[in-house]
């Protein structure tokens, strides 16, 4: 796991550039890509040496070194229907056995007995 002081060793690298040559690699970070290339790539551009990069937590994706379409998610929903559910949201974690569903117990029927009545 790499660390804001920590960087990519060579032989890591050298791994991933083998892996590479038989399955589609990618990394996930939190971090911009200015700071993820500092970390991975150094000199090199980091979005050559991964089929896919996502930045910031998914926010931005490239793939094959090209950028994907991204949009936010308030962007996508709606502020009106965003400002609904974080005050939904929040009702949730504030009140969390409003959601809580009743317990359902089954009633144990005795079987019936069979008669032998003609």
């Amino acid at each position: 796991m790499l660390t804001a002081l920590q960087l990519a060793e060579p032989k890591m690298l050298q791994l991933l550039s083998e892996l590479r040559h038989k399955v589609a690699i990618g990394f996930v970070g939190g971090s911009n890509l200015v700071k993820q290339q500092e970390q991975l790539g150094g000199p090199v551009d980091v979005t050559t040496l991964f089929d896919f990069c996502f930045s910031e937590n998914g926010l931005t994706a490239y793939r094959l070194g090209e950028q994907l379409a991204s949009a936010s998610f308030i962007g996508w929903i709606g502020e009106e229907q965003y400002k609904a559910l974080a005050k939904w949201y929040v009702c949730v974690v504030a009140r969390p056995h409003a959601l809580r569903q009743p317990v359902q117990r089954l009633s144990v029927q005795k079987p019936v007995q069979p008669t032998n009545k003609v």
